[in-house]
């Protein structure tokens, strides 16, 4: 334990699924981490759409953090798909400030979710290989632990070239969209994580730029 520093033990529903397409190796060292450091209910094995239904009605999560496959129309559960739409209403019928899917491919659900509830989501862009996906989970959750705020726990963690986002709740309610509305949402969360990895940039040539002009009046200060 970090001394010195409070420790925010967060209420967590952790949704890791088996599936007939395929199971994720080493599940249990991320959900042992999560429980480590915080109040989580686990929901594992076998996880219907059910499943998690009952456990929102009966508990108040702050995050809710899935370890499972997904793909554009949602996340797989053991009795099939989750979508958008159902993931999206789970969030909002909670006090859910933030979604984690540590699944590949999720940028787009990510959108939706972000765009359409309270919640921050932290999500893939690619495809990811199991340690990396497991080591990220480790490191994330004794972050959240650490930090003040989720943002400040990804940061720490997820460099600006890695496969991994966090998209901030835009707070837009809406009752339908179009595809000219999703294809702007995205240029905007994408737009924004272009700036960041830009800002991230200019003060890394910057740094080195300082340190080539040092360099060179202490070798002019020599002669």
């Amino acid at each position: 334990m970090r001394r010195g520093l409070s420790v925010h033990r967060r209420r967590v529903l952790v949704i890791a699924p088996d599936t007939d397409e395929a199971n994720l190796p080493k599940k249990a060292i991320e959900i042992s981490a999560i429980q480590r450091y915080h109040e989580a209910t686990i929901l594992r094995g076998t996880v219907r759409d059910q499943d998690i239904a009952a456990s929102i009605v009966e508990n108040d999560f702050e995050i809710i953090w899935f370890i499972a496959h997904s793909n554009n129309d949602g996340v797989l559960l053991s009795d099939g798909i989750l979508d958008t739409t159902a993931l999206i209403q789970y969030v909002k019928a909670d006090s859910t400030s933030l979604c984690i899917l540590n699944s590949c491919d999720s940028e787009e659900v990510a959108i939706q979710i972000a765009s359409q509830s309270g919640a921050d989501v932290i999500c893939t862009i690619d495809q990811v290989d199991n340690k990396d996906a497991l080591r990220l989970g480790q490191l994330l959750a004794g972050e959240l632990a650490y930090c003040e705020t989720y943002r400040e726990a990804y940061e720490l963690i997820a460099s600006p070239d890695s496969k991994y986002r966090y998209y901030e709740a835009r707070g837009q309610y809406r009752s339908y969209r179009s595809e000219h509305d999703d294809e702007l949402l995205r240029m905007i969360y994408r737009m924004d994580s272009d700036i960041r990895i830009l800002r991230w940039s200019v003060w890394v040539i910057l740094a080195i730029v300082a340190l080539e002009g040092f360099f060179i009046w202490q070798l002019l200060s020599m002669h």
